[in-house]
């Protein structure tokens, strides 16, 4: 996925997990806020809090754990998912 849409997150997710828990377009807007504060892409911080993934240049893991910038980046975006 090169760029973040409501539609591709849905496929995303129904490929890999089967079902869609989530509201797609809470979590379209939510990574993209985040992305704005830290500066990094969208879809970085999709696959962040989806996958686990490292976002590059921001050290967000230290030996396969989250670092304190890491657990900041999920709680601003667990905040901005559920204000919207």
């Amino acid at each position: 996925m090169k760029r973040l849409t409501a539609s591709g997150i849905e496929r995303y997710l129904t490929e890999r997990y089967g079902v869609v828990r989530h509201d797609v377009l809470k979590l379209k807007k939510a990574s993209q806020a985040v992305a704005k504060i830290y500066g990094c892409k969208p879809v970085q911080v999709f696959h962040f809090m989806i996958e686990d993934e490292p976002i590059g240049g921001l050290y967000t893991h230290s030996y396969g754990f989250n670092t304190r910038a890491g657990r900041h980046i999920k709680d601003t975006f667990t905040q901005k998912y559920n204000l919207l």
